[in-house]
């Protein structure tokens, strides 16, 4: 495939509009930016001890307070650092595309267009240090560089320390491209996890690659077991607890923004549900029954409990107080977060990276079990990670693109007007 640059220079492009935006709409900080930048200026005088009141490890501000020594920590200046940050991200989401079969495709432009992670790409906020070092991983896996991976994972873990997750992830997914691939010897009949005489086990063979990913996972996960907190320390409200809001965050954002994949399957899936009915109506009915008992328990325990998700400021909690105070707008949601995961469901089906993107899935539950407060930027990596793997040929991902345009020119049109103050 021909090397062009051009969805790389959009991606970019995207970014630079975002920021003008907030340069001319929104130039002072929004919402947390204060509080981070805050941060920066401290660790930069070498206050390191008035920093207590993040609710995460400060390598972030560290990193922004290090880059802007030159100048002098400012709002503006950590804003132009997330930006570049943001660009990097970029360049290595198409760099580790470029090395699978098919090319780069719109990969980067996905990822600058996705309406969750567009608001943070120049914002003073941790997202755009998590991500910038998990497209490092992304990149080192793609060139079977493991160690590196794992180190890239663990500086992401300095941005966010929920993001030891993904170092699982990545673990797993270099097992499945092990036990997942083709034969060694094309035509041979021997099973595929059987080891060839005279080479080391499966497992064995495995150990060297996984045991960067894993080390950093036990390293970090210790570290957050024995300071006696896993994502806050000074927040109470922020202490581990499972909230469901999450996973309606995820299952709408799966039904929303992946509309474009799934839409073109539905005949073909209703077609599919007619048949099986009349084949085995039974199998029908108990899918029917499932779902509907799933919405049902879903509407009788929800509950918008967290403090600051009752901010109706804030454009994530704007559904979530709506199913708090209606049934209709509470059956409604339900009805959405089962319609998307069962979407989601059906587009991975039929995608070649349906393995990892399984994977996915999981370790994108375990990622949003401690986190109390409902987020939509949580939804950021997953996404990403998942566009990325998807491997969906170039029609499906312009439709996608163009789609994704479109909801980030409303979000951002909703930000920088002051509709709503963020995320």
């Amino acid at each position: 495939m021909t090397r062009t640059p051009y969805p790389l220079l959009a991606g970019i492009l995207v970014l630079v509009l975002w920021l003008a935006g907030l340069a001319v709409w929104q130039p002072a900080g929004l919402v947390d930016e204060t509080g981070h930048q805050l941060a920066v200026e401290r660790i930069q005088n070498g206050q390191w001890e008035r920093t207590s009141y993040l609710v995460m490890v400060p390598g972030y501000h560290a990193l922004l307070a290090l880059l802007s020594l030159p100048t002098g920590a400012s709002l503006w200046t950590s804003r132009l650092l997330a930006f570049c940050m943001s660009v990097l991200a970029l360049v290595l989401v198409d760099a580790a595309a470029r090395g699978r079969a098919g090319g780069a495709g719109l990969a980067p432009l996905l990822a600058a267009l996705l309406p969750f992670y567009l608001p943070y790409t120049a914002l003073v906020y941790t997202d755009a240090g998590a991500v910038l070092f998990i497209a490092a991983a992304l990149f080192f896996h793609m060139k079977r560089r493991h160690r590196l991976a794992a180190v890239a994972v663990l500086a992401a873990c300095f941005m966010r320390q929920s993001s030891v997750v993904w170092g699982l992830f990545f673990a797993g997914w270099i097992v499945l491209d092990e036990w997942g691939g083709p034969p060694p010897v094309q035509g041979h009949v021997q099973a595929r996890d059987a080891p060839v005489e005279g080479t080391p086990a499966p497992a064995v063979r495995l150990l060297p690659q996984v045991a960067g990913h894993l080390l950093v996972v036990v390293m970090v996960s210790l570290a957050l077991f024995f300071s006696g907190s896993l994502l806050s320390q000074s927040v109470p409200e922020n202490r581990p607890r499972p909230n469901l809001g999450n996973l309606y965050i995820m299952g709408w954002a799966g039904l929303i923004l992946w509309a474009p994949l799934w839409l073109p399957l539905l005949p073909a899936g209703l077609g599919t549900l007619r048949r099986t009915w009349r084949l085995r109506p039974g199998r029908v009915l108990s899918a029917i029954a499932l779902a509907a008992a799933s919405v049902i328990l879903l509407v009788l325990t929800y509950a918008n409990w967290h403090s600051w998700n009752q901010d109706p400021r804030f454009l994530r909690n704007f559904p979530l107080l709506l199913m708090a105070s209606s049934v209709s707008a509470r059956i409604l949601g339900s009805l959405a977060l089962v319609a998307g995961l069962v979407a989601m469901a059906g587009i991975w089906r039929t995608l070649p990276g349906r393995r990892p993107l399984a994977l996915l899935a999981f370790c994108t539950l375990l990622f949003l079990l401690p986190h109390a407060l409902v987020e939509a930027r949580y939804a950021i990596i997953p996404f990403l990670l998942a566009d990325f793997i998807a491997g969906v040929e170039r029609p499906r991902q312009t439709r996608l693109a163009v789609w994704y345009a479109v909801l980030s020119a409303v979000v951002a049109t909703l930000f920088l007007r002051g509709t709503f103050v963020l995320w």
